[in-house]
């Protein structure tokens, strides 16, 4: 709860930062509470989304919380690394809308939306040739009629 009062009270406070940019990102639209926002979209790579903000001085953080709507509001700070902040796949999730607060030596410097999107499910191409099912040589022969075979079962 405590956190959820402080990430509030971090986000409620008037944006005197620029909004946020990145160069590996698309434009896109994302809904938040009701209204709909200018947000970037960072596409997965395998490590998992990483978000190239350029040539950073100082050290700084990324901010982060949840705004996905149905998902609990969760205060995360993720230290930038050589002008990069990477959402891992362990706290953060594919088709989710962060709001991102960028603090570079304890200042404000940017801020906005990122939404990071799905990582896309590879279908197995479909198979060209038929299947063969082989049976154990040890099953008992089949009866020589199609007759259905009545068998009881046991009392409960």
């Amino acid at each position: 709860m405590k956190s959820l009062v402080l990430a509030s009270l971090i986000f409620a406070l008037p944006a005197a930062a620029e909004p946020l940019k990145a160069r590996n990102t698309k434009e896109v639209r994302v809904a938040v509470s009701g209204r709909e926002l200018r947000g970037l979209q960072v596409r997965p790579t395998s490590e998992g989304w990483r978000l190239e903000l350029g040539a950073q001085r100082g050290s700084g953080a990324a901010e982060v919380i949840d705004v996905t709507p149905g998902t609990p509001a969760r205060f995360v700070s993720v230290p930038i690394t050589a002008g990069e902040v990477l959402f891992d796949r362990v706290r953060f999730v594919g088709g989710h809308v962060y709001r991102v607060q960028l603090r570079v030596d304890g200042q404000a410097s940017a801020s906005g939306y990122i939404y990071l999107a799905p990582e896309t499910v590879v279908k197995e191409p479909a198979r060209a040739h038929a299947e063969r099912v082989r049976f154990d040589a040890n099953e008992p022969e089949a009866k020589k009629d199609d007759a259905i075979l009545h068998v009881e079962k046991s009392p409960l």
